[in-house]
């Protein structure tokens, strides 16, 4: 374990102010119902015809309507997330550091809606919701300690020349997360690449894709650039084969596209 680091606390619903402010939550979860939600692919909003609905399995309640992408608009996402990364892999590592840091902010200031909707969407209990954000967190500070230490290289051989590793992006990935981690495994893929100068698209299990989408709108709020995270829900059958149509502008701007299942 990295010195220094510290695993975050869980809440204890025990306590009234937890209980009650978990409680509020869900009141704002009721407000949200029903609603339609976008892809989001360099920062536009984009509305399908064909929804995935999303329904509580404990209550079969439907909690909203996500679009859901095609091939084209999954080759305009991984397009996008392209054209991203040639800015994105060039900004500075503590420049990145720092929109991880924001997001590290909202995910605690948000943390109970965030919990309330994992527990609706995916069925967990309170502890194992806020267990999930708290996994996550987690994942965000490892991260931003271990990018400190890459960001310096590594020395190789003492000799006469300077001898030195450095640690490049790579280019686009793509984050398949399951349905019973919605959140933090989504989280710690989309961040791990991105802290690193890579861009991602992300498409979330089709069973929890609004757990997904709130925590892509904090990273948009956490300021991360337009097209360096993208949204894309659908179907695997039918915008998995997306990547192998891609034409790049040259051969020599082409870069790995790397899928992320877990």
């Amino acid at each position: 374990m990295l010195k220094g680091f510290k695993n975050s606390p869980e809440l204890d619903f025990s306590i009234p102010e937890n209980k009650e402010a978990m409680l509020k939550a869900f009141e704002q979860v009721d407000k949200e119902k029903g609603q339609d939600y976008p892809l989001i692919i360099g920062g536009e909003r984009i509305m399908t015809d064909k929804k995935i609905v999303s329904i509580a399995p404990s209550t079969k309640e439907v909690l909203g309507q996500v679009s859901s992408c095609d091939q084209e608009l999954a080759d305009k996402a991984i397009q996008t997330a392209h054209k991203a990364f040639q800015t994105w892999s060039r900004t500075p590592a503590e420049e990145r550091i720092c929109c991880v840091r924001r997001l590290v902010d909202l995910m605690k200031k948000n943390r109970f809606l965030i919990d309330a909707w994992s527990i609706e969407e995916s069925g967990k209990n309170w502890g194992e919701a806020d267990g999930e954000l708290c996994e996550a967190l987690d994942f965000f500070n490892s991260y931003i300690m271990h990018m400190r230490e890459l960001d310096k290289g590594l020395e190789l051989v003492d000799t006469e020349e300077e001898c030195k590793c450095i640690y490049i992006p790579i280019g686009v990935g793509v984050a398949v997360p399951p349905w019973n981690f919605p959140l933090s495994l989504l989280a710690g893929m989309v961040v791990s690449a991105v802290i690193t100068g890579n861009t991602i698209v992300c498409k979330p299990s089709s069973d929890t894709p609004i757990v997904a989408y709130k925590f892509v709108e904090l990273c948009e709020k956490a300021g991360f650039p337009d097209g360096v995270i993208n949204f894309i829900p659908g179907s695997g059958s039918v915008i998995g084969v997306s990547s192998r149509k891609i034409k790049f502008p040259s051969p020599a701007q082409r870069q790995r596209i790397i899928i992320a299942v877990s």
